[in-house]
């Protein structure tokens, strides 16, 4: 599928009101979603006193409202360095400028969770949480550090669904078994059902999201 790759910075919607919100959620779409992909699910977090920032991948696919994170470079090379750093700038100009970045945390599913990996390894503010759904991190036969310093401390809960044919359960178990090497406070969340967003999960994450806030 041809992708433009002219864009060089991040458009984005908000769910609720920034003025009168202390925590801050930053959902990050899957391949082939939009700004507003999430929209309908972000209701059924149900996360109190909380606004939703639903950042937009910058590489259009095939002239549709649809986009990725990410491109080939090369036969089986793919682009991850000015998505990311695309990412880094989106949050620091739109998000960490209006929150504590102990009050923000960062939500990415399938190709998002990527994105989630790999902003792990280089953001250098505490976040509040980072939640990997149904993802895959790269780089898994490398020996390199994949938790900057700065996140440490930070929850990390990964989820998917045991019977994912897109993207297999699998390359969680792998994200885990790599994290875990590095911190104490990453969780597998496995769940029924396939390439989606378990309630169970769901659960967890409010649980957690309340209980940190």
């Amino acid at each position: 599928m041809n992708v433009k790759k002219n864009v060089k910075k991040i458009d984005f919607s908000i769910l609720g009101d920034i003025s009168t919100k202390n925590t801050c959620l930053v959902f990050i779409h899957g391949w082939g979603g939009n700004k507003n992909s999430f929209k309908k699910v972000a209701g059924s977090f149900a996360i109190k006193n909380s606004v939703w920032f639903l950042p937009q991948a910058p590489y259009l696919l095939d002239g549709e409202d649809k986009y990725s994170w990410t491109f080939e470079k090369s036969p089986g090379k793919y682009e991850r360095e000015e998505p990311v750093q695309l990412m880094l700038n989106f949050l620091e100009q739109q998000v960490f400028s209006r929150f504590e970045s102990k009050d923000v945390f960062i939500f990415g599913f399938s190709q998002g969770a990527l994105v989630c990996y790999e902003l792990l390894k280089i953001l250098d503010k505490p976040i509040a949480g980072l939640f990997p759904i149904s993802g895959f991190i790269a780089d898994q036969n490398k020996t390199i550090k994949r938790i900057h310093p700065a996140q440490m401390n930070t929850p990390i809960l990964i989820g998917h669904g045991l019977k994912d044919e897109v993207v297999s359960f699998h390359e969680s178990e792998l994200a885990f078994n790599l994290l875990k090497n590095e911190s104490s406070n990453v969780i597998l969340e496995s769940y029924k059902g396939g390439h989606k967003i378990g309630y169970s999960y769901i659960k967890k994450i409010r649980d957690l999201i309340h209980q940190i806030h």
